[in-house]
């Protein structure tokens, strides 16, 4: 009680902090030359294609296991000073990354289309992989979520190089078309076969409640808010012998409504993890062999559009999946 008041209180005087956002000089860029079968390739300049996704390898080989890798379409490469060891963020279409490049750079964003790098107005510190949620970028790309721990987040103007600590409205969800938005769960006493029920809240990049959508059930850690605010779905699961199989998709809210999803054969949807319009989910999806992919679908039928299948790399050593971060699937 004693922690909240305080926040609470540090969080009422927070206000506007204007810096310039392009201190320093751009990296020097180079042409990137083309990954060969299998193996990354150094990027020193402008990515010719977005980026589809990015990994962290889990192995024991030094340097390559401790550095991010981008993806895209036919390409591979890894990004000079971005440590495994610290959050990556990427843009819905592919096309900026947010990274900590190191204590003489602090936090930095990456314009993959020109290779241009310029540092972030936030404090240079790192954010590690198990310190709060991994930066966000806004659908538009114009604003930068970052939250260190339990601290409030704060909200990167990209265009203005100012920043906003947001008052405190519970846990970070994602964004939607207009704003940032959150999540609180509290006892549903007034429910009638509900235990809890969930507030989901949007604040506009300047702090200002847009939109509330309350309902039924913990959802605070589960699916996805439409980017009009209207609409939250989520995953149907149903527990079998072999495994936990994906029965449909719920949409709560205006329109309820349940979905199902339609996989390629031998895959099932494992997670919802954004929108990508009001008509159209991002989900990710397993296979039988235990491989890992992504694909869009559509909100109203369930057909999938063409699976972004996760590349194996090339390697003799056992190999995992680690914070898969994805930028644009199509």
């Amino acid at each position: 009680m004693i922690r909240r008041s305080l926040a609470a209180a540090v969080l009422a005087a927070a206000v506007w902090v204007v810096v310039p956002l392009w201190q320093g000089e751009d990296v020097a860029t180079v042409p990137p030359a083309p990954s060969a079968a299998g193996v990354p390739a150094r990027l020193d300049g402008p990515a010719p294609e977005p980026v589809r996704y990015a990994y962290a390898p889990a192995c024991d080989e030094e340097p390559a296991c401790s550095r991010w890798n981008l993806v895209s379409a036919g390409r591979r490469w890894w990004l000079p000073g971005a440590s495994a060891g610290n959050q990556l963020a990427l843009s819905p279409d592919g096309t900026l990354a947010a990274y900590w490049l190191g204590a003489e750079h602090g936090n930095v964003l990456h314009d993959l289309t020109t290779g241009r790098i310029r540092p972030l107005p936030v404090a240079k510190d790192a954010i590690a992989v198990d310190g709060g949620l991994p930066p966000l970028f806004s659908p538009d790309n114009r604003y930068l979520m970052m939250q260190r721990d339990q601290d409030p987040p704060e909200v990167i103007d990209l265009a203005r190089g100012s920043v906003r600590r947001m008052p405190y409205a519970g846990a970070v969800r994602g964004w939607s078309a207009s704003g940032l938005v959150f999540a609180t769960t509290e006892p549903a006493r007034d429910l009638p076969g509900y235990v809890a029920r969930t507030a989901f809240t949007i604040r506009t990049p300047e702090g200002r409640p847009r939109r509330a959508l309350t309902l039924p059930g913990d959802l605070s850690a589960a699916g996805a808010l439409s980017p009009s605010g209207r609409t939250l779905a989520t995953l149907a699961r149903q527990a079998t012998p072999d495994a936990v199989a994906t029965t449909g998709i719920v949409f709560n809210g205006d329109r309820p409504r349940t979905v199902t999803p339609h996989p390629p054969p031998g895959w099932t949807v494992t997670g919802i993890l954004r929108w990508q319009d009001e008509r159209t989910l991002v989900a990710a999806m397993g296979d039988e062999e235990g491989r890992h992919g992504y694909a869009t679908l559509d909100a109203e039928t369930g057909a999938p559009g063409t699976p972004t299948i996760l590349e194996r790399p090339v390697t003799d050593l056992p190999y995992a999946w680690n914070d898969t971060v994805v930028g644009r699937l199509s």
